[in-house]
């Protein structure tokens, strides 16, 4: 859980300089912030490619097709850094509410992970595919939650515009 608040600090503390940065400090930014992304996915994507490469015959040609990965992790970076980028440069719209609630995920996750074990650990005929069911459906069912939660928190707290939309326009032109 740490890690996720550690994650948050940096997230933050780029958030907060992001109106002062550079093409190159934001780029430094997102890949900072990206390399705990990259490395999650990689893990993941490298444990399900072990997983079905057990299924083809060693030195056969679904097996040394399937155990290419060098572009399929090339391809998982690129996205952990646009995603980064993205998220940082939203981050300068962040309100009291989405810090709140990016701050609530770490903590829960463990506890809901914990339930979700608990609920699927007699479903399934191995631990290992209800770990990898429970880590799927906590990621599904925390980014769910929190973005129900956020949806009901705007309509919460919802003020009418200052003003109109078409004098906004106008106002920007």
């Amino acid at each position: 859980m740490w890690r996720g608040y550690l994650f948050l600090a940096l997230y933050r503390a780029a958030a907060t300089q992001l109106t002062r940065m550079n093409a190159l400090a934001l780029g430094s930014a997102a890949l900072l912030l990206a390399l705990p992304m990259t490395a999650a996915l990689w893990h993941q994507a490298s444990v399900a490619r072990l997983a079905s490469l057990h299924q083809f015959q060693p030195g056969r040609g679904l097996h040394s097709w399937r155990s290419r990965r060098a572009l399929g992790l090339l391809l998982r970076a690129l996205g952990a850094v646009v995603l980064s980028a993205a998220s940082l440069l939203q981050s300068a719209f962040f309100g009291p509410a989405e810090w709140l609630l990016l701050a609530l995920a770490p903590a829960l996750y463990p506890l809901l992970r914990s339930a979700v074990d608990r609920l699927g650990e007699r479903q399934f005929s191995a631990a290992v595919y209800a770990q990898r069911w429970s880590f799927r459906a906590t990621q599904w069912l925390l980014a769910g939650g929190l973005a129900a939660a956020w949806v009901a928190t705007r309509w919460w707290l919802a003020e009418p515009a200052a003003l109109p939309y078409a004098e906004r326009v106008h106002a920007l032109q």
